[in-house]
């Protein structure tokens, strides 16, 4: 008997103890999620923060159901530069309409992506016309099954790797350590959703629901007695940049974010929407300051803002340890 009630003892001795490092504040001291950040000041603010809002002794104890977090694609999770995947979709989708009609070859965009012009289809102005022109007219499930033969087959020009090893290691473990502390992780970005559905599949397994991105008008047409989602040359208005990010992120979620991630002026918005009276908030900046592992670009106008609202700026250089996996 007395065997027994030790067993037992030791038993709820160990639940105990196992639901204090949730209950009590999380275990992120018994392992470093983010090994491939550098200690600095970065990562130290990262983690003090997190371990604030997830005490529940703590006065900035914010309870997991408000824990939304969001972060930019392009250039805050992975690479947009020299390579933007959206836009290499579109370009090869582009090349193969030119080759099977020569007419459009003097037409743009279908001439940038024939005569390989990167000046035209590289303007950010071009960005979602050469996009939308690509894929106009073609079923929404063909579009599907487009992008996923893509992301099999292509190799992103310039690095010659797959478009799935183009994400930043950091920032990949940045996304696991939010999970591990119960954050509601949303990726909110410019790029067309169906692309970064497929893109983070594999990479970070986010649910689709969890994908805010610039969303094409669909046509809903009867073919062969089957519904068909056809595609048409606008996005859904507002489209999902600047001012845009905020509406599409209180419409689609219903809360405000209390962590944010971004590297552009077009996330600004979402980063100042994180601001609460009621919530401890965090702001991150990628500044891309690494010409050697990367390419050098940077925001000055963001990265002032930074310094004016006391958010974090990440540097690629000096925080990330190493940037990718391979």
């Amino acid at each position: 008997m007395e065997r027994i009630k030790s067993f037992c003892l030791s038993i709820g001795l160990a639940v105990v103890v196992n639901l204090g490092s949730n209950v009590f504040g999380t275990n992120i001291e018994n392992k470093d999620y983010l090994s491939s950040w550098n200690d600095g000041k970065a990562k130290k603010e990262l983690i003090e923060y997190v371990k604030r809002i997830t005490d529940v002794k703590s006065e900035k104890y914010v309870k997991p159901e408000d824990r939304i977090a969001v972060l930019d694609l392009d250039g805050t999770l992975m690479v947009e530069e020299p390579v933007n995947f959206q836009r290499a979709i579109a370009i090869k989708r582009l090349k193969e309409l030119a080759t099977e009609n020569a007419d459009l070859r003097s037409v743009q965009p279908y001439k940038s992506a024939w005569e390989d012009d990167g000046k035209y289809y590289n303007d950010k102005k071009n960005h979602s016309f050469v996009f939308l022109k690509a894929f106009e007219n073609c079923s929404h499930e063909d579009y599907v099954n487009y992008v996923d033969d893509f992301l099999k087959t292509q190799k992103a020009p310039y690095w010659k790797v797959s478009f799935e090893e183009l994400f930043y290691k950091p920032s990949l473990e940045l996304v696991d350590f939010l999970r591990k502390n119960e954050f509601e992780v949303f990726v909110v970005s410019l790029t067309e959703e169906g692309c970064i559905r497929l893109l983070l599949r594999n990479v970070l397994g986010i649910k689709f629901h969890r994908v805010i991105g610039n969303a094409v008008k669909l046509n809903c047409d009867e073919m062969n007695g089957k519904c068909m989602f056809i595609m048409t040359e606008e996005f859904v208005s507002p489209e999902n940049k600047q001012e845009g990010k905020c509406r599409n992120i209180m419409q689609r979620i219903g809360k405000r974010p209390i962590f944010a991630f971004g590297n552009s002026m077009g996330d600004f918005d979402m980063l100042k929407c994180t601001k609460s009276p009621s919530k401890e908030n965090f702001v991150m900046i990628l500044d891309h300051d690494d010409e050697k592992r990367e390419k050098k670009y940077c925001c000055e106008e963001l990265l002032d803002h930074a310094r004016r609202n006391g958010w974090v700026v990440v540097s690629m250089k000096d925080d990330f340890k190493n940037v990718f996996n391979f």
